[in-house]
């Protein structure tokens, strides 16, 4: 996992624990990188083994 990954995931788990600061962080960040999936579409996350356990 990046550096770039993992500050993501951290940003969208505290986003989760109702962190408001972090929802905005997480907005902002939705804005500037936009999703390649079209709207509508299921988003499936795959995590390994491995990555369950961080």
């Amino acid at each position: 996992m990046t550096r770039w990954e993992a500050l993501v995931r951290q940003i969208y788990t505290m986003s989760l624990n109702k962190d408001p600061a972090a929802t905005r962080l997480l907005q902002g960040l939705r804005v500037k990188f936009p999703s390649r999936v079209p709207s509508g579409d299921p988003v499936v996350w795959v995590f390994s083994d491995r990555e369950m356990k961080i």
